[in-house]
């Protein structure tokens, strides 16, 4: 099973250090069609990372959105002891 949604930089936090505290938040438009699909069902939704790779933190902005994907993971069999 896998779903897709859109989800917005709210905030960047630096707290000092390597990392960065970034907050995302769902993305609420019951007009897109793409984003009705999931927020008719839930319309709220909120994701916060640390976040060390300043590849990945250039390219953060308050104002950006991002599609993630949420895609469950199969259970892995843990060989016999």
């Amino acid at each position: 099973m896998s779903f897709r949604v859109k989800f917005m930089v709210q905030s960047i936090t630096d707290y000092g250090g390597d990392a960065l505290s970034v907050s995302f938040a769902a993305i609420y438009d019951p007009t897109i069609p793409e984003d009705a699909n999931f927020t008719k069902w839930t319309p709220t939704g909120s994701i916060t990372m640390s976040i060390t790779n300043r590849d990945v933190i250039a390219r953060l902005k308050p104002g950006v959105k991002f599609y993630v994907d949420f895609t469950q993971v199969e259970p892995v069999e843990t060989p016999a002891s």
